[in-house]
């Protein structure tokens, strides 16, 4: 059974996310609304994913990875959400140890494939083992430039929102 540690201020989104992985996959969900709160709770418990906002009271999602990284030598798969614009955060994400990131508002499904694809579930199912396209989800290691404006336009108009 996967365990999911949800670090996110919002208490709606908590809710959504919560909900959609107790929905789509035998997991122990628990949520927390800031970085030190993540930080404390993953120094004493081992977690299988890491699911984070970037802009949180207290502690940021940055400053939580790198500390998990470097504090805690802890490998545990890390998604950070946001609604900043990719320039600021591909690099921070990258030097901070992220393994993927999502643009917000989060596509519920985009999230399913990219938690499959990084906490593998332990029976497979029996399907094609090819992962479906994701269109959204802008992991560091398969950022493709071409997306890059595309992103960009809608990451800016978050920002002209927020």
């Amino acid at each position: 059974m996967k365990k999911i540690l949800i670090v996110e201020d919002s208490v709606l989104i908590q809710k959504i996310i919560h909900d959609a992985m107790q929905t789509c996959f035998p997991c122990e969900v628990k949520a927390v609304d800031d970085g030190a709160k993540a930080y404390e709770e993953l120094a004493k418990n081992t977690y299988d994913l890491v699911v984070t906002d970037i802009v949180m009271p207290v502690m940021d999602g940055l400053t939580l990875a790198e500390k998990v990284r470097v504090e805690l030598a802890s490998d545990v798969p890390i998604i950070m959400m946001t609604s900043l614009s990719v320039k600021n955060v591909r690099d921070s994400t990258s030097a901070s140890g992220i393994n993927a990131y999502l643009i917000k508002p989060i596509d519920v499904n985009q999230l399913i494939r990219v938690v499959n694809r990084l906490v593998p579930t332990e029976s497979p199912p029996e399907q094609d083992d090819t992962p479906p396209p994701v269109q959204n989800e802008t992991s560091l290691t398969e950022l493709d430039e071409t997306s890059l404006p595309e992103i960009e336009e809608f990451s800016s108009k978050i920002d002209e929102d927020w």
